[in-house]
C-alpha cells in the first residue's frame, strides 16, 4: 500500500485570499488599530511567522512537495515507476518523466493553484504590514517585515516564471480577477530583478539555518541566492518566443553512449542482471562523460553578457557579473563549504556553515513530517521507521555520473553513498535487512541501480517481477539518519529540510567565470566541489562537467529542471528516458522536442477557464 503524501491547496488565486482558517485566531479587524502598533510580536505572529507554519511552509523540497515535484520528478535523475497493486495511478508520474503531458494534466493544476495560493497568503501579509503602516505604525519595525514576506513571495514567483514563463504578477490581496494580467516572461523577469534587489538591504543578515530569531526566515544570503538564480537563468527566463528556442541542444545519440539500446534486464541464476552495457567500463571509476551541446552553451554566454541587471548596490552588471557578485556577498555573510558534504544533511544539520536556506524540521521548532524514502516496507521495518514511502527511486543516469560499477557494486563518488540507498542495506545493528520479496534469489534486502526502470507493472511478468521490483534502483533522497532519541521519532527525525547552500552559489559562480572567459577561476571553484567529495580534480572543465557536476553535488535537490533548461539539455533522452523505453500503457511515451515548448509548462486549462484575460503557451 503507498503512502498518499501530496498536500496542497487546490483553490485558485481568486480564491486564495479567503482561505479557511487562515489567522482565523487573530482576525484582521482585531490587530489593525492602535493596539497592533504597541504589540510588534502580534504583527509578528500573524502577519510574518503564520507563513512559515507547516501548512503554509515553502512547497520546494522533498518528493512529497508538489512544486519539487515538477522540477525534478520531470527530470533525469528520479523515476517514480508503476508497479503491481501500486503508482500507476493512471500514469501521472510516467507521464511527467516522460514530458508527455498538456494542459488538462491534473496535477499541473493543482501546482499553480498551490503556487499561487502560497503567493495569495504573502500578498495578504503583506497587505496586512501595509496597512498598519499606513496607519502610523513604526517604519523601522516594519520594512524589513515587508521585505521579508515580499521574498519569500517573489521566491515562489522565480518558481512560476521557471515553471510557466508567462505569468500574472499580483502583489496584493486585494486585486479583483479583472486586476489579474498576464506578464510576458521578460517583463515577469524584469520586475522579478528589480523587486528582489530593492529588498534585500532590508533583509536581516543573519543565519537562517542556526536556531534563534531567525531560524528557516528570510535573510540577506537568501535574497541574494535567489537574485543569483534569477541572473543565471536569465539568458532563459528573458526568452519570450520559447516555441523556436535557439538553445536547445540537438544532438541526441552521441550524448550518452546506450540511449536508444535500452536493454532489458535479465536475471540469472544469481539473481544478477547479466547485461551491464549502461555502465561502459571505461568510464566506470570516473562518472566523467563527454557530450557535445551544439554550442547551446556559447549561444546562452553571449546572451548573458548581453542582460543587463542593477544590482543593491547601484551598480550594473551584466548577468554573469551578477552572479559572481552574488557569490562574494553571501561569502561577506559567513557563508562557506561545509568540510563534510554529509553533515549538511544531518541530524542538528543547524550548525552548518553551508545551508542559506532550510525548511525546519524540529520537534522544538515549526515542524514537518520527513519521509523516509525507500520503496520497500522491510527496510524502513528494520530502522524502526513508520512512516515510509515506497515511491521514487534513483535513475540509471545519476547511477553512471556518480561511477557507479556494477561488478563491485561501489561508487567511484562517495557522494552517491549520502544521497542514495544502493547495495546491500543493513539495520540499526548492522546486520543485513532479511526480505519478504524475491528471496529465491537473495535472502538480504539489495538495491541494485542497473535494475532502475520506469515501469515494473506490464514491462514484467512471471517469478522474477518481484525481484525486479524489491531490488531495482538506489532508494532515498540525501540520505538521511533518523534521531531515536526525539520524543516523535516516527515523525521528525531533527533534521532540517535543504533548500538552498552555499555548494549551489559556488558552482553557479564556477559557471560565471567559464561563461565570462575565465577558464582558471571557474577551474578553482569547481575543484573545490571534488576536493570537499573527495573525488579527483580536474585539470580543465568543459561545458558538460558544469552540468554533471551539478548533478552529483544537488542530486534530488531544488533546481535540476533549470539546470537541465540552461544547458539546452531538458528535452533530450537519457537510458531512462527516450521514444521505446519501457513504460505503462496509461504512462506516455517521451515526447520528442526539437523545437523546445516543453522547456515551459502549459497553463493548466482550469486556470485559463477562469480567467479570461490568461491566453496559453506554445506547448502543442
Amino acid at each position: 500500500m503507498k503512502k498518499i503524501f501530496f498536500a496542497f491547496f487546490a483553490i485558485v488565486i481568486i480564491m486564495a485570499s479567503g482561505c479557511k482558517g487562515f489567522l482565523d485566531e487573530n482576525p484582521k479587524s482585531s490587530f489593525i488599530g492602535v493596539e497592533a502598533y504597541s504589540n510588534p510580536k502580534l504583527i509578528y505572529i500573524n502577519c510574518v511567522a503564520s507563513l512559515y507554519v507547516p501548512s503554509t511552509i515553502p512547497n520546494l523540497t522533498d518528493y512529497d512537495q508538489l512544486l519539487y515535484y515538477f522540477d525534478n520528478a520531470a527530470a533525469d535523475l528520479v523515476i517514480t515507476p508503476g508497479r503491481r497493486n501500486g503508482w500507476v495511478d493512471g500514469g501521472p508520474h510516467q507521464q511527467i518523466f516522460q514530458h508527455d503531458i498538456d494542459q488538462t494534466f491534473g496535477k499541473l493544476a493543482q501546482a499553480w493553484n498551490t503556487l499561487y495560493t502560497y503567493i495569495a497568503l504573502c500578498n495578504r501579509s503583506l497587505d496586512q504590514v501595509r496597512d498598519i503602516l499606513a496607519e502610523g505604525g513604526d517604519e523601522d519595525l516594519l520594512k524589513p517585515y515587508i521585505s521579508e514576506i515580499s521574498i519569500l513571495r517573489d521566491i515562489y514567483y522565480m518558481v512560476g516564471l521557471d515553471y510557466w514563463g508567462r505569468i500574472p504578477i499580483v502583489t496584493s490581496g486585494k486585486s479583483s480577477i479583472s486586476d489579474v494580467t498576464q506578464s510576458s516572461r521578460s517583463a515577469a523577469l524584469k520586475w522579478l530583478l528589480e523587486d528582489v534587489a530593492s529588498l534585500i538591504p532590508d533583509l536581516p543578515s543573519a543565519k537562517s539555518q542556526n536556531t534563534g530569531e531567525f531560524y528557516g526566515r528570510m535573510t540577506k544570503a537568501i535574497g541574494y541566492t535567489l537574485l543569483q538564480k534569477l541572473a543565471l537563468n536569465a539568458p532563459i527566463w528573458s526568452l519570450d518566443d520559447w516555441s523556436n528556442s535557439p538553445y536547445i541542444a540537438t544532438v541526441v545519440k552521441d550524448n550518452y553512449p546506450d540511449a536508444h539500446n535500452y536493454p532489458n534486464p535479465v536475471v540469472n541464476n544469481e539473481g544478477r542482471d547479466d547485461d551491464a552495457k549502461i555502465f561502459p567500463a571505461n568510464l566506470i571509476k570516473t562518472g566523467r562523460y563527454e557530450y557535445d551541446m551544439d554550442n547551446v552553451f556559447d549561444r546562452v554566454s553571449a546572451a548573458g553578457k548581453a542582460y543587463s541587471i542593477n544590482c543593491p548596490d547601484g551598480q550594473s552588471r551584466n548577468a554573469w557579473e551578477t552572479v559572481i557578485w552574488c557569490q562574494q556577498q553571501i561569502e561577506k555573510e559567513g557563508y562557506k563549504l561545509q568540510p563534510n558534504f554529509a553533515d549538511n544533511f544531518a541530524i542538528n544539520n543547524e550548525t552548518s556553515v553551508e545551508n542559506i536556506f532550510v525548511m525546519p524540521s524540529d520537534e522544538s521548532a515549526r515542524s514537518a513530517t520527513t519521509v523516509f524514502f525507500s520503496m520497500n516496507f522491510d527496510h524502513a521495518k528494520a530502522l524502526g521507521i513508520a512512516i515510509a514511502c515506497n515511491g521514487p527511486i534513483a535513475s540509471i543516469q545519476s547511477s553512471r555520473l556518480w561511477g557507479y560499477d556494477p561488478e563491485t557494486m561501489t561508487a567511484a563518488d562517495p557522494r552517491m553513498a549520502n544521497t542514495v540507498y544502493f547495495g546491500l542495506q543493513k539495520n540499526r545493528s548492522g546486520d543485513p535487512i532479511k526480505s519478504t520479496n524475491g528471496t529465491s534469489f537473495n535472502e538480504y534486502l539489495c538495491y541494485y541501480p542497473e535494475y532502475s526502470r520506469l515501469d515494473y507493472q506490464e514491462s514484467y511478468a512471471g517469478v522474477k517481477w518481484d525481484y525486479l521490483f524489491t531490488y531495482g534502483g538506489p532508494r532515498g533522497g540525501k540520505k538521511r539518519d533518523w534521531d531515536f532519541t526525539s520524543s516523535n521519532p516516527f515523525a521528525f527525525n531533527n533534521r532540517d529540510r535543504v533548500v538552498w547552500r552555499y555548494a549551489d552559489v559556488v558552482l553557479a559562480a564556477a559557471e560565471a567565470y567559464k561563461r565570462m572567459g575565465n577558464d582558471g577561476k571557474c577551474l578553482e571553484m569547481f575543484n573545490s566541489i571534488r576536493t570537499r567529495a573527495k573525488v579527483e580534480t580536474y585539470t580543465e572543465v568543459k561545458p558538460s562537467d558544469l552540468l554533471d557536476e551539478r548533478a552529483r553535488e544537488f542530486a534530488w535537490e531544488p533546481g535540476r529542471r533549470a539546470d537541465l533548461v540552461r544547458f539546452g539539455m531538458w528535452t533530450l533522452p537519457t537510458d531512462d528516458k527516450f521514444v521505446g523505453v519501457p513504460a505503462h500503457s496509461l504512462g506516455g511515451k517521451f515526447k520528442e522536442d526539437p523545437a523546445g515548448v516543453t522547456t515551459v509548462y502549459p497553463i493548466p486549462l482550469s486556470v485559463l477557464q477562469l480567467n479570461p484575460n490568461l491566453t496559453q503557451n506554445p506547448w502543442k
